[in-house]
């Protein structure tokens, strides 16, 4: 089944044992209202708590999110990134991209047009799965 949450989160839920749900996302951008953002997560959070724990649940999405962590391409999070860490903290969630020790240029999610390299789209998914998930890198196009 799929349930659209308003235009910026989709959720998809797909048959078998476990059941697996499928969130994606786009957040709004860094320099967006702080009352859009907090609406995002709001909404974000009302998405994942409707998901039972014992599903498997991923989510992927564009974060415009920066965040400074060890296998991270960033040195500083910006305030996306801190509400992102809050919400995976929140949550008991893992993010994928900066699980793994990657190559920088295997980290980065979007170039911006004067050709600054981001890590802001992540893979999104529950602790109790980690063993599952082996791997988790971008593919760019360079």
């Amino acid at each position: 089944s799929v349930k659209k949450f308003d235009e910026r989160i989709v959720v998809a839920t797909f048959k078998g044992n476990p059941k697996t749900a499928v969130i994606s996302c786009h957040a709004p951008h860094n320099c967006s209202p702080e009352e859009d953002i907090t609406d995002f997560y709001e909404k974000l959070s009302n998405a994942v708590q409707d998901i039972p724990f014992h599903s498997m649940l991923l989510i992927g999405g564009d974060m415009n999110a920066q965040i400074a962590q060890s296998f991270s391409l960033h040195k500083y999070s910006n305030r996306n990134g801190r509400l992102l860490s809050a919400f995976v903290e929140q949550h008991n969630l893992i993010l994928g991209n900066i699980t793994f020790h990657k190559h920088p240029r295997k980290l980065w999610t979007f170039r911006a047009p004067m050709d600054t390299l981001s890590q802001i789209d992540y893979c999104i998914y529950r602790k109790i799965w980690r063993n599952s998930i082996t791997d988790c890198q971008a593919f760019s196009t360079t």
